[in-house]
């Protein structure tokens, strides 16, 4: 498994016409003679060498000498958005780590009408396509999460909700004067969803949790409606990406 807090390398192979090598997101890459090799981000250099070196001497190379070296980094960022002074998207640096709170430091700090205690993170989706949701604790002497590439920090306001992801304008919204606003009429505010948005699998975040997944494609045919569920100042809804 890749780790996500390490980049993934740029390979330089061995001998004069190996070319450096991009080591894709998959996570593998082809290599002369022997082909495929598998899991290449995430190993150290020692086992990649150790394998290629291997695979060179059955039946290719009598006595192999092989190398590997990290001649780039490639980018590792992370996003600050929200009720912060200047919304940015963050490098990490290749070399080190990136914190919440660091990061939002970096975005200038904490807006006057920020929800400080529903402030948290999106990570990327595991197997089920539901991104994580880890709190920001902020209370004295809780531990400040450290961040991945492709995390979203995301501070509330106090009086408006968020639509993230897969809508046609994510950002900000007020709370309605009258009546509730629901997870599906919050959608509609925003624009209604994209193209691949995965409908089914809306999240709601509150008070830095994840509070409900809702199927949102069953509310706007008229089942399951009684899972629209109304949200509150300083909620998030995030409407992750259909994958194939």
């Amino acid at each position: 498994m890749q780790d996500r807090r390490r980049p993934p390398p740029v390979l330089q192979g061995p001998g004069p016409q190996t070319r450096g090598r991009s080591v894709p997101r998959e996570g593998g890459v082809d290599f002369p003679l022997i082909g495929a090799l598998d899991r290449v981000a995430g190993r150290t250099v020692q086992e990649l060498t150790a394998e290629i070196a291997r695979r060179l001497r059955d039946g290719y190379l009598r006595e192999p000498t092989v190398s590997a070296t990290v001649t780039q980094f490639g980018p590792r960022q992370v996003y600050v958005m929200g009720a912060v002074t200047r919304p940015a998207n963050l490098d990490i640096n290749p070399m080190g780590t990136l914190t919440a709170m660091q990061a939002i430091g970096q975005a200038g700090g904490f807006a006057a009408d920020a929800n400080r205690p529903a402030a948290h993170i999106l990570r990327e989706p595991g197997a089920d396509g539901v991104r994580q949701v880890v709190p920001l604790a902020l209370a004295d002497g809780a531990a400040d999460p450290i961040l991945a590439p492709g995390d979203v920090v995301v501070v509330p306001r106090l009086d408006r909700v968020y639509v993230l992801g897969q809508v046609t304008r994510p950002g900000p919204f007020p709370m309605p004067e009258q009546g509730p606003l629901t997870v599906s009429k919050a959608i509609t505010t925003a624009g209604g969803f994209e193209r691949f948005a995965k409908q089914s699998k809306v999240q709601v975040m509150r008070d830095g949790k994840r509070l409900a997944v809702v199927d949102v494609r069953k509310v706007l045919q008229g089942e399951q409606t009684e899972s629209d569920i109304a949200l509150r100042p300083g909620d998030t809804v995030f409407v992750p990406e259909s994958r194939f």
